[in-house]
């Protein structure tokens, strides 16, 4: 077999596995868990946790709802100041989630003068603002492998169209 055919069979074996294959299938498998960050907190004197909710610019969303959840019952609930500060009384050391409407942290509270050195003394939380939600359609464009794989199948018929007017042995086939 020369070279040319080797090209040509090796082009189109390469375009028919582009073509045959949806890029879902190619695609890497999606991981199984999810890492969760887990912050420590010391609570202040009467189990109190203090924090503030902000937006991604750093600004406070004020009269938002904060619940916290300990073995997946909510113990307590507030909401933040017009500053998007709260403070919640009652808690004990332990793992706990604070939610909000738009977001979720999970956070290892301390007893008062029981906690690392390492722990906080209040949390931060990033949420969204309450935003009008607006309809409308995006298919989101084509992923990078889609991409790949229509370059990839551009350039392997390039490659057969210049292969197939230059032989080497000169035969025309």
């Amino acid at each position: 077999m020369t070279r040319v055919r080797f090209i040509r069979v090796f082009t189109l074996a390469l375009m028919g596995v582009s073509a045959v294959f949806p890029p879902q299938v190619m695609a890497a498998a999606p991981a199984v868990g999810r890492a969760v960050q887990l912050n420590e907190v010391a609570l202040q004197s009467g189990g109190v946790l203090v924090g503030q909710l902000v937006d991604f610019q750093n600004v406070p969303i004020a009269g938002q709802e904060v619940t916290v959840l300990f073995e997946g019952q909510q113990i307590a609930s507030t909401t933040t100041d017009a500053y998007g500060r709260f403070g919640l009384r009652g808690l004990r050391g332990g793992l706990h989630q604070v939610h909000t409407a738009n977001s979720s942290q999970v956070y290892q509270l301390w007893a008062p003068n029981t906690a690392p050195p390492q722990a906080q003394s209040s949390v931060k939380m990033i949420g969204l603002r309450d935003m009008q939600v607006v309809r409308g359609q995006d298919d989101g464009g084509l992923t990078g492998l889609e991409t790949l794989l229509i370059v990839g199948l551009i350039t392997g018929g390039i490659i057969w169209g210049v292969t197939s007017n230059n032989d080497d042995d000169g035969d025309g086939s």
